[in-house]
């Protein structure tokens, strides 16, 4: 039956066929996706092997019971239903020596695995540079250690970002030189102690926006340095967004990076942002993702024995076409749909001038959050309007760099795998970003957001759409409530300064 079946396989099919696989960052929302593909279209592999740590008090086999029960698997569980015998779970963490894997399962993984992706990353672009380091920094050296143990290692795939070198207004897909390099940053960290570490100015001087682009391109020179010789692929998405059709439409368990932006408009809650809304938004859906990364493995297995040049992938939305934030926006707003978790209308405008948008946001969040505490204050009700806003500030200020930027991204080797991909793999593993249509995207992102994000089911649709008329009849009021005092407080200002001229 196996022989059967291995005839109808594609390439990529067959390259992951009776081979063990090895992954970091299992539990997060990219980990996931990638686990359920291999599982439902790679149905023949031994094993996946993923390292879990032990949080909130749940341990290894508790937090598998609960990542298994999301939606994302409901598909797989009707496909396969046995495919949990297919995972291994081992305790460990990536900011330990040895990934905190015990010598047990390290024998296990040194002995059977064949593939290893490293998808485990602090994502978080506020993030102390202290435990940016020991996350994205360290975890990848402990990483490249174990991989160089593997007997057997056809293809290690590292997942970084698009924006490692974002001090470049170019980024082709070949390594830079970062300010420092992994062994010094790892030998500052392991000396000082955690507030001079923190403290220090290197990322700054390095022209990062933020310690999580500035540790990864400091990981790439650590795979560039250590991993060489090793069946390298170095792959660097651009922003991720919600799964586009699979194994779900508009899959997206929690909000972050642009897709922060669409929930916290469609709460009514954020207004403005900083943005030049003329720029190119390279945007990617997390499933076409997740098939390159894939894809990309089978690539680096098929091309180890000839490479004369490292396997770098940048992963893009431009390539024959592209949108800019501004219409982004436009097809947010045009595809959403109401919820009842909403505490305001929605809407949004994008303000590439600082000092506008400072006025901007002061008036349509700052402002409207002080009354609203004040409402608050006055029923004995606990606020949360100004620390919401807060919230929105920090997120804004950390964002506004990829929105007020535009780089000249050089994706020569995506688009050729892509060629290379057989047309059966094509279908099975679809990446191209060749005119892809962004309003049906949209759609699907949207939809997402209210099921996934505010776990507002459908038939509360009729209810919403009145909550949000009631919802724009009280802006409109506050709005121009708003102007009317402006304007008299400037012609009152006005007449004031005439008489004393």
């Amino acid at each position: 039956m196996a022989n059967k079946k291995s005839k109808t396989m594609t390439a990529v099919q067959n390259f992951y066929a009776h081979q063990s696989i090895f992954i970091t960052g299992g539990t997060g929302f990219f980990g996931t996706i990638l686990i359920e593909k291999l599982l439902r279209c790679c149905s023949e592999l031994s094993a996946i092997y993923m390292i879990i740590r032990p949080k909130r008090g749940q341990d290894i086999q508790s937090r598998l019971e609960t990542i298994f029960s999301e939606p994302i698997f409901d598909r797989l569980r009707i496909e396969f239903p046995n495919f949990r015998k297919k995972i291994i779970a081992m305790q460990g963490d990536c900011t330990l020596p040895g990934l905190g894997i015990s010598t047990t399962d390290k024998e296990i993984i040194v002995k059977n695995v064949s593939i290893v992706f490293h998808v485990a990353a602090k994502v978080k672009m506020i993030e102390k540079l202290k435990t940016a380091v020991a996350n994205n920094v360290y975890g990848t050296k402990e990483m490249i250690d174990i991989c160089k143990c593997i007997h057997n290692l056809k293809a290690f795939i590292s997942v970084s970002t698009l924006y490692s070198n974002c001090a470049r207004k170019e980024i082709d897909e070949i390594f830079y030189e970062p300010i420092i390099t992994g062994a010094n940053i790892l030998k500052l960290a392991e000396t000082l102690d955690e507030k001079s570490f923190n403290d220090m100015d290197i990322v700054s001087k390095s022209k990062s926006p933020n310690t999580y682009v500035f540790t990864k391109a400091i990981a790439e020179q650590l795979l560039q340095e250590y991993a060489k010789d090793l069946p390298l692929g170095l792959f660097r998405p651009a922003i991720v967004m919600s799964t586009y059709h699979e194994p779900i439409p508009g899959w997206i368990p929690n909000s972050q990076g642009a897709s922060q932006t669409l929930v916290d408009m469609s709460s009514g809650l954020l207004k403005t942002m900083h943005t030049d809304g003329s720029l190119v938004a390279e945007l990617v859906p997390a499933d076409l993702t997740i098939n390159a990364i894939i894809v990309s493995a089978w690539d680096v297995a098929l091309n180890n024995d000839t490479k004369n040049e490292p396997f770098i992938y940048n992963y893009c939305s431009t390539w024959n076409t592209s949108i800019t934030w501004q219409k982004w926006l436009d097809m947010g707003l045009k595809y959403e749909i109401p919820t009842v978790k909403c505490i305001w209308s929605s809407s949004l405008i994008f303000i590439k001038n600082y000092y506008l948008y400072y006025i901007a946001s002061m008036l349509l969040q700052a402002l409207p959050a002080i009354l609203i505490d004040g409402a608050l204050l006055l029923l004995r009700k606990k606020t949360w309007a100004i620390k919401t806003c807060k919230e929105f500030d920090k997120y804004a200020r950390a964002v506004c760099y990829f929105s007020l930027n535009e780089w000249k991204i050089k994706n020569n080797r995506t688009k050729a795998l892509w060629q290379k991909t057989s047309l059966d793999d094509q279908k099975l593993f679809p990446f191209s970003m060749d005119n892809f249509d962004w309003d049906d995207f949209m759609k699907n992102c949207m939809m997402g957001i209210r099921i996934h994000i505010f776990k507002d089911p459908l038939d509360t649709i009729p209810a919403a759409r009145k909550r949000r008329m009631r919802f724009l009849v009280y802006h409109n009021i506050l709005k121009y409530t708003i102007i009317f005092f402006g304007l008299w407080t400037v012609c009152t200002i006005t007449k004031i300064l005439l008489r004393f001229t």
